[in-house]
């Protein structure tokens, strides 16, 4: 081990190492606004499906579980992103020379409601799939 060498990358200088915070930022907040809007896309698209298609009970349940789990998950999801976003709005704004400000959470947590919402809809016509569709529970199985 004693006669082996280290190699160091190179280091990259400021401005590209700007550049490319910025880049990183302006993706990641176009994948803020993006995301949530997927997953409502997502949410709608499962209901439309059990609503009007003749599935079965267990398939109902189950979509509508799902629909609600990946809500959930998302929420989380979104917290970590927007947490990401700041450090590196961070680290932009020390090398601005600029006061680094708070984190502010506001859409995320617009957003973190609606999906919240939508979540506790779906889990709950998961949970009572008769009282929500109830032409279906009436329909011969």
């Amino acid at each position: 081990m004693s006669g082996e060498k280290t190699v160091t990358p190179p280091l990259l200088d400021a401005d590209t190492v700007y550049r490319e915070l910025c880049a990183d930022f302006r993706s990641l907040n176009a994948v803020l606004w993006q995301t949530p809007l997927l997953f409502m896309t997502l949410t709608g698209g499962l209901w439309f499906g059990v609503a009007s298609l003749a599935v079965t009970e267990a398939a109902r349940v189950g979509l509508l579980a799902f629909a609600g789990l990946a809500n959930l998950v998302m929420i989380v999801a979104l917290y970590r992103l927007r947490y990401v976003m700041q450090r590196i709005q961070e680290q932009i704004l020390t090398r601005d020379g600029r006061a680094v400000i708070g984190p502010n959470y506001m859409i995320v947590t617009c957003f973190a409601v609606l999906l919240l919402v939508a979540a506790c809809g779906s889990l709950w016509a998961a949970a009572v799939p008769e009282r929500v569709f109830p032409a279906a529970a009436k329909a011969p199985r």
